[in-house]
């Protein structure tokens, strides 16, 4: 760094042609010479200089040990300088006082080009905040800070979007890649209902028309009943997985009995032309559990692979025997 600034320090003091004064406008230069014949007393004066580009006190700071001058607050006869709020005084005779106003300029100007390269070359910050369009938040974020460790990820998982910070260039490369990865994929709605072939004059809501003419020629002159149903939206491949739990109003159950449904199944595949969805290892299961017991009293299940057409319901099948049917359907998004 100090070798840095005694060049044009070493230009002045070894007697180089001087060089325009730098930093003091025509105004200031009256200013100062109304100072000096003030305060000069014999050959000793004091003279101002503006700095352009760095503080004062900066500058103050780099000139002294270059130039072996003393601060204001010494009885030392030599060149002073002194620092205030935006003015560097500089006290000693004529000739010292032109040499360093020059110097200073060179000085002044020098440091300032230097700030300006650091400038440069310091990495911008940026800070960007990534909604996500199909990827989970977790595992988005996981793969995000793999892939350009220099960003600081953060996960907000209420909103589904990833805050990255970090040196601009990295976030708009990270930005860049995460984008390529996170494709949309299709979007659907699952519907299950749970629908019970009852006496016709069985209490409950009735199922769907659809449904009971599906279900009609296997019981014929019975009532279809709908015990409840549930939904859950989910995305198509990518190895997502969709869930469906509810509990189901049957008034043919025993006093104190609770019978749940559930569902898993993994939508792997939708055909937009022919509105087709596909559902792997779809696992639906019937569980009677009498009120504060620890095991479920009958359970029922079944595991299919099957296809389904937006809007249009879809039997899967008896459970146990029993008179109980899961219906599927679905509404593309």
């Amino acid at each position: 760094m100090m070798s840095l600034f005694l060049s044009p320090c070493a230009l002045v003091l070894l007697g180089a042609p001087p060089a325009p004064t730098i930093g003091l406008s025509a105004a200031s230069q009256e200013d100062a010479q109304r100072a000096i014949s003030s305060e000069t007393n014999g050959t000793i004066g004091l003279t101002f200089f503006v700095p352009k580009y760095v503080e004062a006190r900066s500058l103050v700071e780099y000139a002294q040990p270059l130039l072996r001058v003393r601060s204001v607050s010494t009885n030392d006869p030599r060149p002073r300088f002194v620092a205030m709020e935006s003015v560097v005084g500089v006290q000693g005779t004529d000739e010292e006082r032109v040499r360093f106003l020059e110097m200073l300029g060179a000085l002044d100007a020098q440091l300032g080009d230097l700030e300006a390269r650091r400038a440069r070359e310091a990495p911008r910050r940026s800070t960007r905040a990534l909604e996500l369009r199909s990827l989970p938040v977790d595992a988005a974020a996981t793969l995000a800070r793999g892939l350009v460790p220099s960003v600081t990820v953060s996960a907000v998982e209420d909103l589904g979007v990833l805050v990255l910070e970090g040196a601009e260039a990295d976030v708009e490369r990270l930005v860049r890649a995460l984008g390529d990865l996170d494709v949309p994929r299709p979007q659907v709605r699952l519907y299950a209902e749970v629908v019970a072939a009852r006496d016709s004059n069985a209490p409950g809501q009735r199922a769907d028309p659809a449904i009971a003419d599906a279900l009609a020629p296997m019981h014929p002159g019975k009532a279809f009943v709908s015990l409840g149903s549930a939904m859950v939206r989910g995305a198509v491949g990518g190895g997502s997985t969709v869930e469906i739990a509810s509990t189901l109003l049957d008034p043919g159950l025993p006093e104190g009995t609770v019978r749940q449904l559930r569902l898993v199944a993994q939508p792997t595949g939708y055909d937009p032309r022919t509105t087709a969805l596909h559902l792997e290892d779809c696992r639906i299961e019937l569980e009677d559990r009498a009120t504060g017991a620890a095991e479920p009293a009958l359970r029922q299940g079944v595991t299919t692979s099957l296809d389904l057409r937006a809007d249009e319901p879809t039997v899967v099948g008896s459970l146990g025997g029993a008179p109980l049917y899961v219906v599927l359907r679905f509404t593309a998004r």
